[in-house]
This record gives C-alpha cells, structure tokens and sequence, in this order.
C-alpha cells in the first residue's frame, strides 16, 4: 500500500504517482520550476535555471550545488547522500545519490541543460535519468 500519492499531468495526461515516483516528480518540478513564477508560492522553485547560461565556472557549480543540496535537505523523505557536477554542453550534468525514506541509496542524474529547460517547460516532462 503506497505511503503518498499524488496526481499529475505530465507527458499531456493525468497520471498517479506514489511514493518514490512522487518524490521524484515533485523534486524535478521544484528544481526546473523558476523562484517567483507560482502565483500561489512565490517562494517555490528554485534560481538553478537562470545559471545554465552563466560561465561555467566553480563559483557558478558550487552555487547550484548549494541550492540542489538545499532542496533535497528540505525534502523529508530523501537524504542527501552525495553530489556531484559534470560540465556538459549547454549546461551541467549533476549526479546525486540520495536515499528514499532510509531506503537503499540510489543514484540519480540531473542534467541542467537549455534543451531539458525548454522540453521540461513545453511539456511537463521530468528529465531525470
């Protein structure tokens, strides 16, 4: 019996998520949905797309390893395990091995890329690897 359940409309349908696919989605929607563009919390999201055209730089990775490391840390059912960056072309590759409600940690891939932004924005798809 799953323990959360959500509802969302990716990929042009309404779909039901649960548990960990659930906590996927909505750590993908809060990362690729830009601080400021939800009316009802404008505090919601994150500034990690605005930096995909920034130089790449330490300063600029450190910074969006903070901020993704913030976001997992505020998410109860993940624990952060470990982060890293990759530069990739247009953007960044990041690597995070987290653990889902103490479970056996696994790793996941984030690519922060212009083309993952535009796809993500005109579809809703979660572009998680």
């Amino acid at each position: 019996m799953p323990i959360l359940q959500g509802y969302t409309t990716q990929n042009d349908k309404w779909e039901v998520l649960q548990d960990k696919e659930l906590v996927k989605h909505d750590l993908l929607m809060e990362i690729y949905t830009q601080k400021g563009e939800c009316d009802w919390d404008p505090e919601f999201g994150s500034t990690i797309l605005s930096r995909i055209f920034q130089y790449k730089n330490n300063a600029v990775k450190s910074t969006i390893i903070e901020e993704l490391t913030n976001i997992i840390d505020n998410n109860e059912f993940l624990s952060l395990q470990d982060i890293s960056a990759t530069e990739i072309d247009k953007g960044w590759s990041f690597t995070i091995v987290v653990s889902y409600m103490g479970d056996v940690p696994e790793e996941w891939i984030i690519p922060i890329t212009e083309e993952t932004a535009k796809e993500y924005i005109s579809n809703g798809t979660m572009p998680l690897i």
